[in-house]
């Protein structure tokens, strides 16, 4: 995996991590797979920028930081760490490799009753755990 490191291409450090290649983006943001310089843990680093939120979007997304900041879950990504400058928010988190759900089903295709049981029991146990989400 080509972190930049020796490649003549320029390097993007966030904190301890080193930028990687884009992995996704979104309407606010972009997501970078991440290597932490110190100990090679690979990570997602989401990469806000604050200048193109709402007042509203803004406050959402630090309920939402520091709620995931709290859990601790097996089939929640965990946000490891937000890291805030001037005009950005820099969100690590633990990296799936897999995607999500909806990038398994766009692999897979239509899924099979027993699989499409083994998500919604998951997703169910979430809303069991987090009734106030």
């Amino acid at each position: 995996m080509d972190f930049g490191v020796g490649g003549g291409a320029r390097t993007r450090v966030i904190g301890d991590y080193i930028l990687g290649p884009r992995i996704g983006s979104g309407s606010f943001a972009v997501v970078w797979r991440a290597r932490h310089r110190h100990s090679g843990i690979v990570v997602a680093i989401k990469e806000i920028d604050k200048k193109q939120l709402s007042p509203k979007v803004s406050e959402n997304l630090f309920k939402e930081i520091t709620i995931l900041s709290t859990i601790n879950h097996p089939n929640i990504i965990r946000l490891l760490e937000a890291i805030q400058t001037t005009d950005r928010i820099y969100l690590v988190l633990e990296y799936c490799s897999g995607g999500d759900l909806a990038a398994y089903i766009h692999r897979h295709g239509k899924v099979s009753e027993a699989t499409a049981r083994h998500f919604m029991i998951q997703l169910g146990n979430l809303f069991l755990l987090f009734p106030l989400l």
